[in-house]
């Protein structure tokens, strides 16, 4: 992964409980980004690689009009963690 980075991180409600099925995606950043979002899994997960280092805004939106944002700092050839909770 050098020269890019990953961010792996959870979607959960206000109640702290995974989502599933929110589509996360890349509001800005330093670079382009995937074209496609991510879905998360049962468990909340989601996965967003190829980014290149710096700051990146990830918006999550889930079902019956939950959203939330989060930040997350990506460094070259690793992996970064990000938790978007929705309301």
């Amino acid at each position: 992964m050098q020269g890019k980075g990953r961010i792996k991180g959870h979607v959960t409600n206000a109640a702290g409980e995974p989502v599933e099925d929110a589509s996360v995606s890349v509001e800005t950043g330093p670079g382009s980004a995937p074209d496609i979002a991510a879905l998360t899994n049962e468990a909340g997960e989601f996965v967003l690689d190829g980014l290149v280092p710096g700051l990146w805004r990830l918006a999550a939106y889930g079902p019956n009009g939950l959203s939330g944002f989060s930040n997350a700092e990506v460094e070259d050839g690793f992996e970064s963690q990000a938790q978007i909770r929705i309301y």
